[in-house]
């Protein structure tokens, strides 16, 4: 929820964000996932 709240806190200052979503079971569409969160410091969540 600190993600959540911390991001409409961002918006109301101006910053352009948003939170997309990755629907697959298969391991390397997760693996990515996870990589590319870690990469541009953004939470992964189930």
């Amino acid at each position: 929820m600190k993600h959540l709240t911390e991001m409409v806190r961002q918006h109301k200052a101006g910053k352009t964000n948003g939170i997309y979503a990755v629907c697959s079971a298969h391991p390397l569409v997760l693996e990515a996932a996870i990589r590319y969160a870690s990469a541009n410091q953004n939470a992964v969540t189930d």
